[in-house]
């Protein structure tokens, strides 16, 4: 843990075996408001750090575009992506059968009323993967958020021909 005190050092592997990913982005949302430390400071301390870091460096040089304004949540919905349209903050955790999908969307299951919803297409994953870790980020922020953690081949999309796999649902917000 590079340039850190022992006792933060201690501190840091404690907490990866004690909590989970949803307790660690509660944990630092709770850090961050008590030390009047801003997402941009923490940023820019984060790159300082991972520099430092080879293996970090190198999946750092693979990684999406920082968020750029370009996404933004939406309360109770999911993330908004360029192309104004939303990712439902769920996704499967387990891989489902098309069906069930079609029929989950049909009936609107606990999903937000209001939105056209349908199964994430081809180009809809391509522009995901291009801003993977930010949306990752943004998912993760949601109660129950699931981040995109399967391989492009293991989803159910729109326009492929899988019989079961992970399901993702967009609506545009036009």
């Amino acid at each position: 843990m590079n340039g850190l005190s022992k006792k933060s050092d201690e501190f840091i592997k404690e907490m990866k075996l004690s909590l989970n990913r949803k307790e660690v982005v509660q944990l630092m949302a709770v850090l961050m408001e008590h030390y009047d430390i801003s997402a941009e400071e923490l940023k820019v301390n984060a790159s300082v750090s991972v520099s430092d870091n080879k293996t970090e460096q190198s999946s750092l040089s693979r990684s999406a575009p920082p968020i750029t304004g370009q996404l933004r949540i939406l309360s109770g919905v999911g993330v908004v992506l360029p192309s104004n349209k939303v990712l439902y903050y769920d996704g499967s955790q387990n891989k489902g059968e098309r069906s069930q999908a079609y029929h989950y969307m049909r009936e609107k299951l606990a999903m937000p009323k209001g939105y056209a919803w349908h199964i994430m297409s081809r180009a809809e994953l391509a522009e995901i993967r291009s801003y993977q870790r930010d949306i990752d980020k943004l998912l993760s922020q949601f109660d129950g958020g699931v981040t995109m953690f399967a391989d492009d081949d293991e989803y159910i999309l729109e326009d492929n021909r899988l019989k079961s796999g992970y399901v993702r649902y967009l609506a545009d917000l036009n």
